[in-house]
């Protein structure tokens, strides 16, 4: 699978001489099961799903992300393709016909893209779920976004200015909690259509800031975070994890070393090591 490469969204980070993250979108978790994205554009399927497919593209597939059963991809040029209808995605034609996309998230009842000139553009489901939050309301005038990550009833927008956007529709959230945060070069976001609301923030000098997870501030050294519903993980330069899992289900993951990347999710934790080996706790 080979190394991989960090990436400068916008272009900001590398003007300031700040700290560069590892990129998120090279592994996508959904329940019962993980989709790794190898080098080769080939997807690597770890755990059981009887109606998985390749996602198949001429040009280079970048990214991946998926939710609870439905997933799909991002191409060089900013074509999103996809697996088909599933169960939170019932409007993949619509998904599809997005272009100039250059960030993808996804969560039970959205997909949110990134397009070239710093707009969102979020499609928001109704097929199997009640009462799904528009998040494309919220996100209609956000603008000079350069990272994007969502929830079910939360959405964050990275600014390239190293700001923070975020709503959350759950009233036990404080939704200005990231209101004074600074120098932050990624953010991530969670939540269930039937639970609460859950963020995370990576600064330029490694150190992270949640608004839901206690103990984050100590952590240092770190360049990729990923939070899910009961869990929060943040890697560190050495290769090896920061973690913090209320379940108690996924701790042996601790112990995971020489990591390149790491992702989790309520369904669980996947991890690629620098010689391309895939460690997962899917659970």
């Amino acid at each position: 699978m080979g190394n991989r490469s960090f990436i400068d969204a916008g272009g900001y980070l590398s003007r300031i001489g700040m700290m560069k993250p590892v990129p998120k979108g090279h592994i996508a978790i959904a329940r019962n099961f993980a989709i790794v994205l190898n080098d080769d554009n080939h997807q690597t399927l770890i755990g059981n799903n009887e109606n998985y497919k390749q996602l198949h593209s001429p040009e280079k597939i970048v990214k991946i992300a998926a939710a609870f059963s439905g997933y799909m991809a991002l191409t060089e040029s900013g074509r999103i393709i996809t697996c088909g209808k599933a169960r939170e995605f019932d409007r993949p034609g619509d998904i599809e016909r997005v272009r100039n996309v250059r960030d993808l998230a996804a969560c039970e009842g959205h997909v949110v893209a990134l397009l070239g000139d710093g707009r969102l553009v979020s499609i928001d489901e109704y097929g199997g779920y009640e009462s799904v939050p528009r998040h494309n309301d919220i996100v209609k005038d956000w603008h000079d976004i350069q990272q994007v990550a969502v929830g079910y009833t939360n959405i964050m927008g990275l600014t390239n200015s190293g700001r923070i956007l975020y709503h959350s529709f759950d009233r036990c959230v404080n939704s200005n909690f990231y209101d004074n945060c600074r120098n932050v070069i990624q953010v991530d976001c969670y939540s269930h259509y039937y639970g609460p609301d859950f963020s995370v923030a990576l600064h330029s000098d490694g150190t992270v800031t949640s608004d839901t997870f206690e103990g984050v501030e100590d952590w240092k050294d770190i360049i990729q975070i990923s939070v899910g519903a009961d869990i929060i993980v943040g890697l560190k330069s050495n290769g090896t994890i920061e973690m913090i899992d209320y379940r108690g289900t996924r701790t042996d993951a601790k112990n995971w070393k020489n990591l390149a990347c790491v992702e989790c999710k309520f369904f669980g934790i996947v991890g690629i090591t620098h010689k391309g080996e895939i460690l997962s706790i899917l659970a």
